[in-house]
């Protein structure tokens, strides 16, 4: 006597629909043998499909005992009924149920995928068994190009790839034509003859006739079974070993049988060859690299909706980029023009009298003003004095309205204002009111060119200048104005030969005094001990001064980028959670659009973990794609705007981390809820859902 292979005692179903109870099947007692060709047959509604669903691990019964190779499997949880359902049960179904973008051998090979075998273990499988059924030549053609006949072929070599215990066929012929029909009827009945254990669904005589054993279900009870009235109905069956059922915790790392056993388990010969039923369950898993090809033939099949999908990430990020980079580059020339102005100098203006808004009331500032700060504050290293004024520099037929600044020896020390080629002026310089200059970058470039300017004679409104140097470039200053647009004159010279009509009143009035402070501690101090001493030194009430420190100044302009650029970069943000919110939206209408793939690749041994991590794999690869793409085009456009602009463009790698690891993480909160509700789905109801 075979031993038995499926036991149901006392076995009922029942659905709740619509509040109200329906029994599918009632306390039906089965027993199937090992290497046996049964055919279940009744009319529609006699409980043939719950019957199969339960023998196929796609369904639970409500009440009763299954015994599969001797062990109860009557309350597994989904994650066990799919390890069994991917080792133990090959499924036949009467629509194929093929992945209709996949080809041939692509859909051989699902079962295999989800037990997590090597691509080299999945390919000779899947050759063999499309050997098998005669379809080798044909592999590479989608199911959409064969015919009816080829597609159930393919169904068959797919119930075989994993070398089953159970074949389950539920109406494999009803879409075919007869000529068809009886091709594939005999070629179960060849899988039969090799040993297999078939299970046929059928309200068809003419096919249930090639059973050996037919068992007749009606209002979901057994009324008919031709079996051997004289077999015992409590038959000895043959236990498997205590880890024949194993705890599918596991995950299935490779086949263990090799090429040439798994081969001659596959039906090629007539006779009987006994399936090993010792055969442990082993453990099953998705990998990642499998996981990551679907995803990307998924995303593939659908590029112009997947493109959409991405291109909210796309945007946010590009966004992200640009502006982290545009902020960043500008808090960069911020600080370039602190150090060009210098973080420690303080700026000292003449003032009206606090109230009074009348500029009659201005006590100017002299160049003795400077020489007291320099010697009676304490913490001031140097101040200088600096007069100023527009005038036209000509060199030729070139000219360039420029800023004549009249200064002192101190101002180059207080400025840290470097000279690049050339020299300084000398004592005697400022002693004669002598005809000399240092020329800045920007006037040495508009009315030299390539010429080197020291020596070379200039006019400024016929007056003749001498340069002796020039100065190195210091940029712009943060208010946008060209620091290098300057021509630096003695002070003597620049108001009694260039600026005197301005100072005619006052000869010893300056514009204002630059001063320099040692350190940070003794900026207030200073700027409160200077106040005093101006007021003190004019001996009149109406003094005032206006005392600036550059770099709180330009600190606070400093701040005030960074805030901005904190708020473009949480504004370009929001994309992002817009392309996230996309990307769930477009993978709900996936899972609903490939519920029956779902349904087909849960009925072929996917854990739910396995869709779950399969959409999720989706969600995040389009995340990541976007995010790519993203920053290529966020740099980019970063680039083109500081090309354009002439504006300092700094693209730190942490922003460009930060954006890829951001888009990544959209993918996975944004894809979870899809990928959760894909992994919930009924395997039964998915597979019927068009």
């Amino acid at each position: 006597m075979p031993p038995c292979i499926l036991k149901l005692s006392k076995l009922s179903r029942v659905y709740e629909m619509g509040g109200h109870s329906v029994r599918a099947l009632h306390e039906v007692d089965l027993q199937i043998n090992e290497g046996e060709f049964v055919a279940i047959v009744g009319r529609s509604g006699s409980g043939k499909s719950s019957l199969l669903n339960i023998i196929g691990f796609l369904d639970s019964p409500s009440s009763g005992r299954f015994e599969l190779e001797g062990k109860d499997v009557s309350v597994l949880d989904a994650e066990s009924r799919a390890i069994i359902r991917n080792q133990r049960i090959g499924f036949v179904f009467q629509s194929y149920n093929l992945l209709s973008r996949s080809n041939a051998r692509q859909n051989v090979e699902v079962p295999l995928i989800y037990r997590g075998l090597s691509s080299g273990e999945r390919s000779k499988s899947v050759q063999h068994a499309l050997d098998v059924v005669g379809l080798s030549d044909r592999s590479d053609h989608s199911a959409q190009q064969l015919s009816g006949g080829e597609q159930q072929r393919v169904a068959l070599a797919r119930a075989l790839v994993c070398d089953p215990s159970i074949i389950l066929a539920d109406e494999p012929t009803g879409a075919l034509d007869s000529a068809t029909a009886h091709s594939v009827m005999q070629m179960l009945k060849s899988f039969h003859a090799a040993g297999m254990t078939i299970v046929l669904v059928t309200h068809d005589p003419e096919v249930s006739a090639n059973a050996e054993r037919i068992v007749t279900l009606s209002d979901g009870q057994v009324i008919g079974d031709t079996a051997d009235p004289f077999m015992p109905n409590d038959a000895t069956t043959h236990t498997s070993p205590p880890d024949a059922l194993a705890a599918p915790a596991h995950r299935l790392s490779a086949l263990s049988q090799t090429d040439e056993e798994h081969t001659k388990k596959l039906p090629h010969t007539t006779g009987k060859s006994a399936i090993s039923r010792s055969r442990p369950l082993e453990p099953v898993g998705l990998s990642l690299i499998a996981g990551l090809r679907i995803a990307l033939a998924s995303l593939w099949t659908a590029k112009m909706r997947s493109a959409l999908t991405a291109l909210g990430i796309v945007i946010g990020v590009a966004a992200v980029i640009t502006m982290v980079a545009v902020g960043r580059g500008a808090q960069v020339q911020v600080e370039q023009q602190i150090n060009s102005l210098g973080a420690l100098v303080l700026l000292i203006e003449a003032a009206p009298q606090e109230g009074t808004g009348s500029e009659d009331r201005i006590v100017p500032l002299t160049v003795d003003d400077a020489v007291a700060i320099s010697e009676e504050i304490r913490g001031i290293e140097v101040a200088a004095p600096v007069v100023s004024g527009g005038m036209r520099a000509v060199n030729g037929n070139r000219n360039r309205w420029t800023t004549v600044v009249g200064i002192t020896l101190d101002y180059l020390l207080v400025r840290e204002w470097d000279i690049i080629s050339g020299r300084n002026f000398s004592t005697d310089e400022f002693r004669s009111h002598a005809k000399v200059g240092l020329i800045g970058a920007t006037v040495a470039n508009r009315i030299f060119g390539e010429q080197d300017p020291v020596g070379a004679v200039i006019r400024l409104d016929h007056m003749p200048i001498q340069i002796v140097g020039r100065l190195a470039e210091k940029g712009q200053s943060p208010n946008g104005y060209d620091q290098d647009n300057v021509l630096l004159v003695p002070m003597p010279t620049a108001k009694l030969r260039l600026l005197g009509t301005q100072y005619r009143a006052n000869r010893h009035a300056v514009r204002y005094i630059l001063a320099k402070v040692t350190s940070d501690a003794e900026m207030v101090t200073a700027q409160e001990e200077i106040k005093k001493l101006i007021i003190e030194r004019k001996q009149r009430r109406s003094a005032n001064v206006v005392i600036q420190s550059l770099g709180a100044i330009f600190a606070a302009k400093t701040e005030a980028s960074r805030s901005i650029a904190i708020l473009l970069a949480a504004v370009a943000s929001v994309s992002l959670v817009v392309g996230g919110i996309s990307i769930m939206n477009i993978m709900l209408v996936s899972v609903t659009e490939r519920t029956r793939e779902i349904g087909l690749r849960l009925a072929l041994g996917a854990r739910p973990r396995d869709i779950r991590a399969q959409f999720l794999t989706e969600a995040l690869v389009l995340a990541l794609i976007g995010g790519a793409i993203g920053i290529s085009i966020g740099i980019g456009l970063a680039t083109a705007i500081g090309t354009i602009a002439d504006w300092p463009i700094i693209i730190e790698p942490f922003a460009v981390i930060l954006a890829a690891s951001f888009s990544g993480l959209v993918g996975i909160v944004f894809g979870y809820f899809p990928a959760r509700r894909a992994a919930q789905l009924d395997p039964i109801e998915a597979l019927r859902s068009e």
